[in-house]
């Protein structure tokens, strides 16, 4: 057996990240430089986040040399209000619990009174901070950080340049203004193309009834089962304006809206297939299935940037 030093901690080999309202799964970082590794993911996603208040909430796990495991919540904000920093974010939660916090150090909204009160009222809390303290070493050897050279600017990290614009999307059939024309279903090698894709139906007292059609949109679909989805057609098509063509594909795994109310409700793609698609909102839960229209019309101009900033808005007022 490999004696360990008294004074040499348990390092960090994995970081891993299951659930994030910015819009990735599933994201995992191996070796000894785990902790630099997520943080520089963290700063990159963290152009999704709303600029003006709020953040998008994510899920972390720690595994370390022994295989214990360390899992929490990492608030991700723009990187205009704060850097992101996996290590520094657990230092100092642990730290705060095992009373190592100064009273000038405390938030504003924290007296020095309360924040004994608080180490009082949970003793064993600060017992666990302080021993994880002294077994589990914290952050990478190297800095997380390269201090500039002289005359560089101290900005690590650029932000990333705008996309290009997306060329106007090209259809290679009509795009009929007509919302009572069939729906249109064809298999070729594998792959389901419907044009023009109808309502579902709903059942009520026994008796199955189709949905309404309320618009000119014209939704359609290229399935490749358990592959990929491809939605594209004219939203608002009248033969007035024309309507807004779009065209976009999801594979397995990406993230796409299955719900709203107050909020908006996204998810991963489990499951692809010539008449649905299934999405599960959380890891482990159940899956949403859609039929194609409800996700042709809840994803066609998908925005999750948008999607996280308008939620986080709203969650400051529900």
């Amino acid at each position: 057996m490999e004696l360990r030093l008294a004074t040499e901690k348990v390092k960090a080999v994995r970081v891993e990240f299951p659930w994030s309202e910015a819009g990735f799964q599933k994201v995992a970082f191996n070796g000894l430089n785990v902790w630099r590794q997520a943080s520089e993911f963290l700063r990159g996603k963290a152009w999704n986040a709303p600029a003006h208040g709020g953040c998008n909430k994510t899920d972390f796990k720690i595994t370390f040399e022994d295989g214990n495991t360390y899992e929490g919540h990492f608030d991700l904000v723009h990187p205009e209000r704060g850097l992101a920093d996996l290590s520094e974010h657990v230092l100092e939660f642990q730290e705060f619990y095992a009373g190592c916090v100064e009273s000038k150090d405390l938030p504003s909204h924290i007296s020095p009174e309360d924040y004994e009160r608080l180490l009082a009222r949970d003793p064993k809390g600060g017992e666990l901070a302080r021993e994880f303290l002294d077994a589990y070493e914290v952050g990478d050897e190297e800095p997380n950080e390269v201090s500039p050279s002289e005359g560089q600017s101290e900005v690590p990290y650029d932000r990333p340049k705008e996309p290009e614009p997306e060329p106007e999307p090209v259809f290679d059939f009509e795009l009929t203004p007509d919302k009572d024309g069939p729906e249109v279903r064809t298999k070729k090698k594998g792959v389901t193309t419907v044009h023009n894709i109808h309502p579902g139906h709903y059942t009520m007292y026994g008796k199955k009834e189709a949905r309404t059609r309320y618009s000119d949109t014209i939704y359609c679909a290229e399935i490749t089962p358990k592959k990929s989805v491809r939605i594209y057609g004219v939203y608002g098509n009248t033969l007035k304006d024309g309507g807004i063509k779009f065209d976009k594909t999801f594979k397995l795994g990406d993230i796409a809206v299955y719900d709203s109310y107050n909020l908006t409700y996204t998810g991963e793609i489990v499951g692809i297939g010539p008449k649905s698609v299934s999405i599960r909102p959380y890891p482990n839960s159940g899956a949403k299935r859609l039929d194609l229209n409800t996700f042709c019309w809840r994803n066609w101009n998908l925005d999750l940037e948008k999607i996280a900033y308008q939620n986080s808005e709203t969650m400051m007022t529900i």
